[in-house]
């Protein structure tokens, strides 16, 4: 339960506020080096969220489709660590920095990628989420 928001309400509105203020930043660029990434306008920005309970709250540009690339890393992770059990996922994958870039293709001294969050350990995480599942079933 300490998860549960009580006062939705008023934390929606927190929300808009920040979404408010953050919606002014304009620096960076769209990583157009990643082609998927260069086809979206970087005028467009949403924020959605669901809470534990169910309560559900949307402001900005949220009907648009968009690509997760890192940002499901950790949502990969949890859906792992939740069907395999932490033990399981942690015997082909490390937790520990690796140090060098993401992007990185590399391994630790026990030949795992050195965490769930470097691109090799994500590839290596996705393997373990319904392995048994053909590649619709685990689109879905």
């Amino acid at each position: 339960k300490k998860f549960i928001i009580p006062e939705f309400d008023a934390f929606a509105k927190k929300i808009n506020e920040i979404y408010k203020t953050v919606q002014k930043q304009c620096d960076g660029q769209v990583a157009d080096y990643i082609p998927h990434l260069a086809k979206f306008s970087p005028d467009l920005w949403g924020v959605s969220l669901c809470t534990v309970d169910g309560q559900r709250h949307s402001v900005g540009d949220t009907k648009h489709p968009f690509c997760l690339q890192s940002c499901v890393k950790p949502l990969e992770y949890a859906i792992a660590v939740h069907e395999a059990g932490t033990e399981k996922v942690h015997r082909y994958v490390g937790m520990e920095p690796s140090g060098l870039k993401f992007n990185k293709l590399s391994l630790d001294e026990e030949d795992k990628p050195h965490n769930p969050m470097v691109n090799a350990g994500a590839i290596l995480i996705s393997s373990l989420i319904k392995p048994g599942a053909n590649k619709a079933e685990k689109f879905d």
